[in-house]
């Protein structure tokens, strides 16, 4: 153990008893934050948080399902895209190893092991491409992200109108003028100077997290769906960030909890629509095996549809598969999931599922996850009545890296234990 975090006590590694709690059912893992469990006397109150450490980077934007191999102008960028889908299912593949073991109660033994937890963690964060810890979403780092994402949808915008729209609107020179502003906040001395570009600019925040919300609930297609998406999370995630640096932490929490049941509202709809579409099944199937395990399908159906139902939801979609021994009568949609009229057609559809359909099914249940981390940590500032800033504040002091010193694994993460 080292030293106590206002109230708290941080450690380097889960404790046993919170590794049995979640063996056996009675904590769940929320992205980063361990809970009692749905069910117990105490369910929803928080046993732990799990945080990246001050060293620890941020995921880039990977952009999973807004630039795709499907795009031809842009082969150079397709090829990157394919290797990151890949990279982004094998990654997926440890996480729904983990999340076996905690759902299922298997290898119950092997499960003793922090270390499996903090990478499942780690994976998450990765996925999402959100940093596990709030204190990192600062307005630099959304800054970056803006930069980065714009960067991406200039690659695809000739290709899809939607995409150019976002691009011209005016709200995206409000966004780019507002976080500037927020950069440059650590500059700022007066503190009349500091309230009011805070007040300012969570007033314009939230304005374009509407507006971003509602170009998202319009988009018709998978890239325009996901663009508008990081568009309404930067703003989303700046304006609670301000009345957070204000000390309305109260009000930070309550507008945050607003946004992931927005954020929720859009993504189940979205991706039962976009994502899974009419023929979930063809996630059953052989050709896609290895980019879609059955624990990842699983997860897929549990969150497009709020419900825990596991493995019970995929028995419920062997039974919309063609038999094994099947007649030539078969419905044309179903003749339409199982065969294609040509080579090249059923090649297309297998490279557009593999590169963009499961990589963005992927995002959306990280970011459920991670939303899920953000919420419990507002919680705690609001509990400990300080700011993002001076809470990472207090964690990097308490974990100075030594001169020249590598980080190793287990000194990626941070637990924080409730008293």
């Amino acid at each position: 153990m080292i030293p106590t975090l206002v109230g708290m006590t941080v450690a380097r590694a889960i404790p046993t008893a919170t590794l049995a709690g979640l063996a056996m059912g009675r904590y769940a893992l929320h992205g980063g934050v361990v809970r009692w469990a749905a069910g117990t006397p105490a369910a929803g109150q928080i046993v732990a948080h799990l945080l990246p450490s001050a060293g620890m980077a941020s995921p880039l934007l990977a952009g999973a399902g807004i630039i795709t191999s499907a795009t031809s102008t842009v082969a150079a960028t397709a090829a990157t895209t394919a290797a990151t889908a890949a990279t982004i299912g094998a990654v997926f593949s440890g996480i729904a190893a983990v999340g076996a073991v905690v759902g299922a109660g298997f290898s119950i033994a092997n499960f003793f092991q922090s270390k499996k937890i903090l990478k499942a963690v780690h994976a998450t964060m990765q996925v999402a491409e959100l940093n596990l810890a709030v204190t990192r979403a600062g307005f630099s780092e959304l800054d970056q992200r803006l930069i980065r994402l714009e960067q991406m949808l200039r690659e695809v915008q000739q290709t899809l109108t939607s995409i150019h729209s976002l691009l011209e609107s005016t709200q995206r020179a409000e966004l780019l003028v507002a976080l500037e502003h927020l950069e440059k906040l650590p500059t700022i001395s007066d503190d009349r100077v500091r309230i009011e570009l805070l007040t300012h600019s969570a007033t314009t925040l939230g304005k374009l997290r509407r507006v971003y919300y509602g170009q998202m609930a319009q988009a018709n297609n998978i890239p325009s769906g996901l663009g508008a998406e990081e568009y309404y999370l930067i703003a989303a995630l700046g304006q609670v960030r301000c009345y957070a640096e204000l000390r309305e932490l109260a009000m930070a929490r309550s507008i945050l909890t607003d946004v992931v049941k927005e954020w929720q509202s859009w993504a189940r709809p979205f991706t039962r629509a976009k994502l899974l579409g009419e023929h979930p099944q063809r996630f059953l199937y052989g050709d896609l095996a290895a980019s879609a395990p059955l624990t990842m399908v699983g997860a897929w159906l549990d969150f497009a549809t709020d419900a825990q139902e596991g493995l019970s939801a995929i028995e419920e979609l062997r039974t919309k598969i063609e038999p094994w021994y099947y007649h030539r009568s078969l419905s044309d949609d179903l003749r339409d999931v199982r065969r294609a009229d040509h080579t090249s057609s059923r090649d297309a559809k297998i490279v557009y599922d593999r590169d963009r359909v499961i990589p963005a099914l992927n995002k959306m249940v990280a970011r459920n996850a991670v939303l899920a981390s953000y919420e419990g940590q507002y919680e705690l500032m609001e509990q400990l009545r300080i700011t993002p800033g001076e809470l990472d504040a207090q964690i990097a002091a308490l974990t100075p890296a030594a001169p020249g010193e590598e980080q190793n694994e287990d000194e990626s993460m941070l637990v924080l234990l409730a008293a």
